[in-house]
């Protein structure tokens, strides 16, 4: 997506953006594109990655990682992760007045490049199946889907596939190459295709069936 696509998207969302905060948004989404962090894996090559999950569980992997490198849990070996912004890159995100659209923007730029992505989630995976422990807000019932989950949503639809890996964490690459998304508009009705419900709002059913229909073949495996 160009920058005057994510420029007029961006005067779209709110009346009042500043330029410099307009510009603010366009850096987020070429840092999410550009520039990212390498790790090594099992494979002993360099990969750029981002990471995505709930922000308790961001916050024990980040914790985690500090401890000492003798630590046995998930996400020892991946350490001195980055801030991911509009000043700079980094592997997860964290901004200032966070907004789901400029979480939108950041997720579109690297889906883009076909950046990996790795799911957090405290403990570590056992299964595929605990993606499901992830993505619903049981305790708000007005916004019954989380973050995580439209971002999962927004990967699978854009070519993405889930690999449960020996460390207990969930890698998605993007299998299949869907090009560019051609404006904001175009990746919000593809969002809202699988994600609304009656009179709009968002379904957790809807979700769900989504993501149980994606994930279907791999649990089988």
């Amino acid at each position: 997506m160009k920058e005057d696509t994510i420029r007029k998207a961006a005067e779209k969302e709110s009346i009042q953006q500043e330029k410099a905060e307009i510009d603010k948004i366009i850096a987020l989404y070429n840092n999410a594109k550009t520039g990212n962090p390498h790790i090594s894996n099992q494979e002993n090559r360099e990969i750029p990655f981002l990471i995505v999950g709930r922000q308790e569980d961001l916050n024990w992997c980040l914790s985690t990682v500090a401890q000492a490198t003798s630590n046995p849990d998930v996400y020892r070996n991946r350490c001195n992760f980055n801030t991911s912004n509009d000043r700079q890159s980094g592997e997860y995100l964290n901004i200032e007045k966070w907004t789901i659209f400029k979480n939108k923007i950041w997720l579109i730029g690297a889906i883009e490049a076909g950046i990996d992505f790795y799911l957090t989630k405290k403990g570590g995976f056992k299964s595929l199946e605990d993606i499901f422990s992830i993505t619903i807000n049981r305790e708000n019932q007005r916004y019954p889907v989380t973050v995580t989950c439209i971002e999962l949503i927004s990967l699978l639809s854009f070519g993405y596939e889930p690999t449960l890996l020996p460390d207990c964490s969930i890698c998605l690459r993007r299998t299949l190459s869907r090009g560019d998304i051609d404006s904001f508009d175009t990746y919000e009705k593809c969002l809202d295709s699988q994600m609304n419900g009656v009179d709009g709002k968002v379904s957790e059913e809807k979700c769900l069936q989504f993501l149980k229909n994606r994930l279907q073949v791999l649990f089988k495996n």
